[in-house]
């Protein structure tokens, strides 16, 4: 052989490798570069998307908290709501207030109305009630503030203190003429009638 021809084949295969070698440089480490680029890029659009999955249930945990207490609230209106516009619940509430605070009711007798109002399927009025104790200072005044903040949406319009006249009572006793008004709301609720 000469020496020609046996270093045909080395350089033959030092070329092809040569251009193997370029190919796969330019070409697949090229794509391969690209395929980890596109993996970083997935990788942080995942945990995007995993961190907005966790704010959603933040989020959502708070809105339904804001929604329970919104109810609780809700409840607590219209309860003192329908508490001031039944009557029959007004009389009886006055009675249990005199009871617990150990007062005697002498007259109990609805007064004028004040306000009634409608609006937007709303209606709003004020009930008011005279009534008349007697007993002790301090029972009294725990009669007075039990009206006023155990009765649904009420308030007092005025008050008047005596002395008490009653023989029977004792000298400590005093009579007390309350006025008080009582607010019922309607319709303010979809659940509510007007």
């Amino acid at each position: 052989m000469t020496p020609r021809t046996t270093h045909a084949p080395l350089s033959l295969m030092v070329s092809a490798s040569f251009v193997v070698v370029a190919a796969w440089y330019f070409g697949v480490h090229s794509r391969q570069a690209s395929v980890d680029q596109l993996k970083v890029e997935l990788e942080s659009q995942t945990s995007e998307i995993e961190q907005g999955k966790a704010d959603e249930a933040a989020f959502g945990a708070g809105l339904s908290a804001m929604i329970q207490r919104m109810e609780q609230e809700s409840s607590l209106y219209r309860a003192a709501w329908a508490h001031s516009s039944d009557a029959a619940v007004l009389y009886r509430g006055f009675d249990e207030a005199a009871q617990d605070a150990g007062v005697r009711v002498v007259r109990l007798e609805p007064s004028k109305g004040g306000i009634r109002t409608e609006r937007q399927g709303a209606s709003i009025e004020t009930h008011g009630f005279v009534v008349e104790v007697e007993g002790v200072f301090e029972g009294v005044m725990r009669f007075i503030r039990q009206v006023q903040y155990g009765g649904g949406m009420t308030r007092i319009k005025s008050i008047r203190l005596y002395p008490a006249v009653d023989t029977e009572a004792s000298e400590s006793s005093v009579r007390a003429i309350v006025q008080s008004e009582h607010v019922s709301v309607r319709g303010l609720f979809e659940e509510d009638g007007p």
